[in-house]
Formats: structure tokens, sequence, C-alpha cells
């Protein structure tokens, strides 16, 4: 999904014979996509990079294991406005199915649970979280996403995780997304800082 400037992106993800990919202007408002820094754990539980093949095909997704006894989930601090926005990730199952997209801050609180062996919502969102979605991308991966209506401006941490009984290597995750707006759009990689895919126009001559 990653393509030079003017280059027309094709999107086979729908349809074999392949579409043109035009989306609107969004920005991944989350500075390490990939997790290279500025996450933290909640509790308990170990993260590791790149230790597995993200949907990208390299060996650059990362793995998140429990404890068994504590939080087990990873999360990072961002800044929001009173407005709505997609948060997403891509998540393989490991030794656990169930992956939870949480937030753990008044006025962007909720939760989201995916079933990574099946492709299906385990739980439908609460809080400030509401339609949830999981879109298969093959070889186990997920791309898990929910809209979250923030009803308060300021830092919230937004996250995810498995249960506090989880233990071992809980699933693989790639790719953090959070953007404005009430829909996913995709891959936005980052590494330091906030980017900006601009909007996707075409014209015919005639």
């Amino acid at each position: 999904e990653t393509v030079g400037n003017n280059v027309p992106r094709i999107d086979y993800k729908d349809d074999s014979k392949g579409a043109l990919l035009l989306e609107p202007s969004r920005t991944n408002l989350i500075e390490y996509s990939n997790f290279n820094s500025g996450w933290s754990l909640l509790s308990g539980g170990s993260f590791t990079q790149n230790q597995s093949i993200s949907p990208d095909g390299t060996q650059n997704a990362d793995v998140l294991s429990g404890d068994g006894v504590n939080g087990n989930s990873i999360y990072d601090s961002i800044s929001l406005s009173v407005q709505t926005y997609t948060f997403s990730v891509f998540a393989k199952q490991k030794d656990v199915s169930i992956i939870s997209l949480k937030g753990f801050s008044g006025g962007a609180a909720g939760t989201s649970k995916f079933n990574l062996s099946n492709g299906t919502i385990d739980t439908a969102s609460s809080g400030q979280f509401s339609d949830e979605k999981i879109e298969n991308y093959g070889n186990g991966w997920y791309r898990c996403s929910v809209k979250v209506t923030a009803t308060s401006s300021g830092s919230k941490l937004l996250g995810f995780g498995g249960e506090n009984s989880d233990s071992g290597e809980l699933f693989s995750l790639y790719n953090a997304q959070l953007e404005v707006g009430s829909y996913s759009t995709s891959i936005i990689p980052t590494q330091g800082g906030v980017v900006t895919r601009l909007a996707d126009s075409c014209s015919q001559t005639p």
C-alpha cells in the first residue's frame, strides 16, 4: 500500500482484478506506528520487537506476551480533541485468540474485543468506542478497528491487550493507527512523528 508520489495505488483486497484506490487525506496521530518507542506496558507481560512476519512480508511485527496475572496491555498517550477518530491495528493470533482494543482515559474510554481465530467480533464496544470492524488480510492477519468518539479533550491512553489471566505469547501486532474520521484508511507508517497522506485524485484525458 506504499508507493511513490504520483504513482497510482491498486487495491486487490476485495477484487482480484484490482481497483484504483482513492482515499481522502488522513493523518496517523500515533508517532511510532510499529511500537519502536513511546509505548508502555500497562502492567505485567512483555513486548518484543521484530518477531513475526507482518502483512508486508518482512519480519517487522512485534509480539505481546502476558504473565497470567496483570493487565497484559500495551498503550500510548495521544492528545485528542472532541471529535471522532478511528483506532486500528493489525493482529495475528499466537497463544491467545481474543484481543482487546482499549481506551483507558475518561472521555475516550472503551473496550472492543476481537476473535483472531475466526475473524469475528467477540464483544461489542463499550464507552466511547463503537462500530468495531475486523478485516481478513490473509495468513492469519486481521485488521481490527473501532470508532472512538472523544467526549473530552486532552491526553488519552489508547492501546491493545489480552485478559489478566492470559499468559505466553498472546499475539503479533503491526502498524497501530489513529486517524480523524469514522473509518480506517490504508497504512500510514510513522517513525517518530505524525504523518499525513495527501488525498488521492485522478482525472481522465478526453
